[in-house]
C-alpha cells in the first residue's frame, strides 16, 4: 500500500496542511492508520472528508501499478531524493511523479525560466541570449514545457547537450501540449519531467498556476522573460518571492503588453536581466564561455534528412501553417509534428501562434 499516494489523493495539490498532518500522525502510514479517528478527520475540510470516503485502496493500487509498469518514479516528501529546494518552500507537494533522471532534481544550481505562451521574437531571442550561457555554465534550467517561452528555455539546454527539467500541470501520464511529445522525450533522456498530479488525474485550468510554485520552488532563481500584467507567469514570480528566491525580469518596450509584467517586476525590485552575467553574478558563479552565444550559421542544416530538407525549403520562402506544409510534403499530422519538433529543438525552425512555422 502506497500511503503517500493515498494521502495526496485526500489532500489534493497545494495543501498547506500537509506538513502538520505528517508531523501530527508520524508520517504517511500513521495518517492512514488513524484516518478514522476524530483527530484526523478534524483536520480535514468538507471536501477532503468526502475524498476520505471516496478514495479506495484500488485507486491507489491502480496508480502505483501504472507507475511501476511505465517507469514513473514516485517520490514523496520523506524520501532522501526529494528535491531539497522544494523542502524549503511554504507548500511542498506530498508526492512527485517523475520520468527521466530523478537525481537531476537535486542538481547544484537550478534556475527557472518562464514567460508567455504567445511570445514575441524579442522574448525568444532573449531566452537564447541568456539561457544558453547559463546552461553552458552548468546551470540546470527548469520550465513548464508550454508553448512559447517555456519550450525555448528547455531547448536552450537541449541544443547544448545539457539537462533540463519540465514541470507539468497535468497528470504524469499526459504530455501537454500533445505536440511536445518529441520535446518531452528529449528532456527525459538526460533530465526529468515531473508532476504532482498522478496518472488518470483530471486536468483543470486552475492546476497550472498551482503547478507554477514547483517551477520556482525547484530553483534558486526565476527569470521572467515576457509576461502580461495579469498572467500565470506573474504567479510564478509571486511564488518565487514568497519562498525567498531571487527574481529576475527581462525589461521590454514600455508599449509592449508582453513586457508590461516584467517591467512592473523590475519597478518593484526584481533584478533586471540584460544578459546571462546578470544572473551568474547574483548567484556568485562565473561564465565558462562568452556572455553571448555566437550567432554562427547552424551547421546542422547541411545534414538535414530528406524530409527535414523538404520542410526547410518550404519555410525558406516564408512562414507557413501546418495545413500548407502537410499539403506540400504529403506528410500526415503525426509524422509532420515529429519532424517539426526535431527541427525546433535543433534551433532551425520556430513555432508561431496559430500552428504556423518559420525559419529562425
Amino acid at each position: 500500500m502506497r500511503y503517500d499516494i493515498w494521502l495526496s489523493l485526500i489532500l489534493g495539490p497545494c495543501n498547506h496542511k500537509l506538513i502538520s498532518i505528517l508531523e501530527s500522525f508520524g508520517g504517511f502510514k500513521g495518517a492512514y492508520e488513524l484516518k478514522d479517528t476524530l483527530e484526523f478527520k478534524s483536520m480535514l475540510t468538507k471536501g477532503e472528508l468526502l475524498k476520505l470516503e471516496k478514495v479506495k485502496t484500488s485507486d491507489v493500487e491502480r496508480i502505483a501499478d501504472y507507475c511501476e509498469k511505465s517507469g514513473v518514479y514516485i517520490l514523496n516528501i520523506e524520501d532522501d531524493l526529494y528535491p531539497e529546494n522544494l523542502l524549503k518552500t511554504k507548500i511542498p507537494p506530498a508526492v512527485l511523479y517523475v520520468t527521466g533522471d530523478v537525481k537531476v532534481l537535486n542538481s547544484d544550481v537550478i534556475v527557472a525560466g518562464v514567460g508567455t505562451r504567445n511570445s514575441t521574437q524579442y522574448g525568444r531571442d532573449a531566452v537564447r541570449l541568456i539561457c544558453e550561457p547559463l546552461a553552458k555554465s552548468g546551470i540546470v534550467l527548469v520550465s513548464g514545457m508550454a508553448y512559447g517561452i517555456d519550450s525555448e528555455v528547455h531547448m536552450a539546454s537541449l541544443r547544448n547537450d545539457k539537462k533540463t527539467i519540465a514541470v507539468m500541470g497535468t497528470g504524469i501520464d499526459r504530455t501537454y501540449p500533445a505536440r511536445h511529445g518529441q520535446l518531452r522525450q528529449r528532456i527525459e533522456k538526460t533530465g526529468a519531467v515531473i508532476s504532482e498530479y498522478p496518472p488518470f488525474f483530471e486536468t483543470s485550468p486552475y492546476l497550472f498556476p498551482v503547478r507554477n510554485r514547483l517551477i520556482s520552488g525547484l530553483a534558486v532563481a526565476t527569470i521572467i522573460f515576457e509576461a502580461e500584467k495579469r498572467s500565470g507567469t506573474m504567479s510564478t514570480a509571486g511564488w518565487a518571492l514568497d519562498d525567498g528566491r531571487e527574481v529576475f525580469a527581462v525589461p521590454g518596450g514600455i508599449m509592449s503588453p508582453k513586457s508590461e509584467g516584467t517591467n512592473i517586476l523590475i519597478k518593484q525590485g526584481a533584478h533586471p536581466a540584460l544578459s546571462a552575467l546578470d544572473i551568474l553574478n547574483v548567484l556568485g558563479m562565473e561564465a565558462c564561455e562568452s556572455e553571448f552565444p555566437a550567432n554562427m550559421p547552424n551547421s546542422r542544416i547541411a545534414d538535414l534528412s530528406k524530409k527535414e530538407r523538404v520542410i526547410y525549403d518550404i519555410l525558406s520562402k516564408g512562414e507557413a501553417d501546418m495545413d500548407y506544409i502537410s499539403e506540400k510534403t504529403g506528410m500526415l499530422t503525426g509524422e509532420l509534428l515529429s519532424v517539426l519538433g526535431i527541427l525546433e529543438i535543433e534551433n532551425i525552425v520556430m513555432s508561431l501562434p496559430g500552428n504556423r512555422y518559420r525559419l529562425r
